[in-house]
């Protein structure tokens, strides 16, 4: 069997019967010289059942029928030329091989997949006071105004102006915490759930003014409560008195603000005598507070320069809070 050129397919023969609109001998000529059909002496034994082939439409324009939808067409084989003469009312077509198709391969089945729980993770609760800023807000509250080596200039020149005599050299005062600090930490019922707080800010503020600059003292309600303040177990408490050489002083602390309902009018009280007791004795007094500065009654708000413990104070609040505290007296409750 001679091969046929590359790239011929029936559908090329089917076109060109179409086109040249070819009688049976023109056909067989037309399919032997595009190597579909060897000549009539040479015929390539069948393979197979043909496949049916749909019959050409009365007055059809001759053009070779197209296989059953379905079917796979081979080129490689031929039927024999005498069955390629046309039927009576079929227009004459090649006999076409049947090739089975290949058998469906079952889809390769997906594996599992395993969701993992997530597992807990141990959260730290977050401060009150924002990181970048706690260090600078703690600073202002434990600076207390003290003389400096530096003369008042502004206070010295209106004297002159006036040829008055300086019996005293006014000095420059500026915050400064070299005078120490102390600290009280109210240990309350109200203050349970701020205990880790206040051991933060405690350590903070011994980074800031040194161990030895710092005097913690511990109470309940308000320092003038008994038992009073101190530094160890509550049998060795005492009735507070404040320190004979002054300095600020920052409490840790509700003001009463968290306590029962019942409980708020004799705390208002205490708390305004205490903020006297210290102005008396030349303490700056600030109060670091969990709870809104509204929350508070006016006496309190009055009587004592309040800081909210929260993230949204700034280092701005801390020093209004501070210079207050070095330079108001509070008002006495009516």
């Amino acid at each position: 069997m001679s091969s046929r050129p590359p790239g011929i397919w029936w559908g090329d023969a089917a076109r060109a019967v179409a086109v040249l609109d070819a009688d049976p001998t023109a056909r067989r000529r037309i399919l032997t010289l595009l190597g579909l059909i060897e000549p009539a002496a040479e015929v390539t034994p069948d393979a197979g059942p043909p496949l049916p082939v749909r019959p050409s439409p009365p007055g059809g324009s001759g053009a070779l029928p197209l296989p059953v939808a379905g079917d796979v067409l081979t080129a490689g084989r031929a039927r024999p030329a005498a069955q390629l003469e046309p039927s009576p009312g079929t227009s004459p077509a090649p006999v076409l091989e049947r090739v089975p198709s290949a058998p469906a391969v079952p889809p390769r089945p997906l594996p599992p997949i395993t969701v993992q729980p997530p597992t807990a993770v141990d959260l730290e609760p977050a401060d009150l006071l924002a990181p970048g800023r706690r260090r600078a807000i703690l600073g202002a509250l434990c600076s207390g105004p003290a003389a400096t080596a530096e003369v008042d200039v502004g206070a010295v020149v209106p004297l002159l102006a006036r040829r008055e005599p300086l019996r005293t050299l006014p000095m420059l005062v500026r915050p400064t915490t070299r005078r120490g600090t102390q600290l009280l930490v109210d240990h309350g019922p109200a203050m349970t759930p701020f205990a880790r707080d206040e051991d933060d800010v405690r350590a903070a503020i011994t980074q800031i003014v040194g161990a030895d600059g710092l005097d913690v003292l511990r109470f309940a309600g308000t320092p003038l409560d008994p038992p009073g303040a101190g530094s160890g177990p509550l049998w060795t408490w005492r009735s507070y008195r404040p320190r004979p050489h002054g300095g600020p002083v920052v409490a840790l602390t509700d003001l009463g603000a968290l306590a029962p309902r019942v409980d708020r009018t004799a705390t208002e009280a205490r708390w305004v005598r205490f903020a006297m007791l210290l102005r008396e004795a030349g303490c700056p007094f600030v109060a670091l507070c969990p709870a809104p500065v509204g929350r508070l009654p006016r006496s309190i708000r009055t009587a004592i320069a309040v800081v909210t413990w929260d993230r949204a104070t700034s280092v701005r609040d801390a020093v209004r809070a501070a210079r207050r505290a070095g330079g108001r007296a509070p008002r006495s409750p009516s």
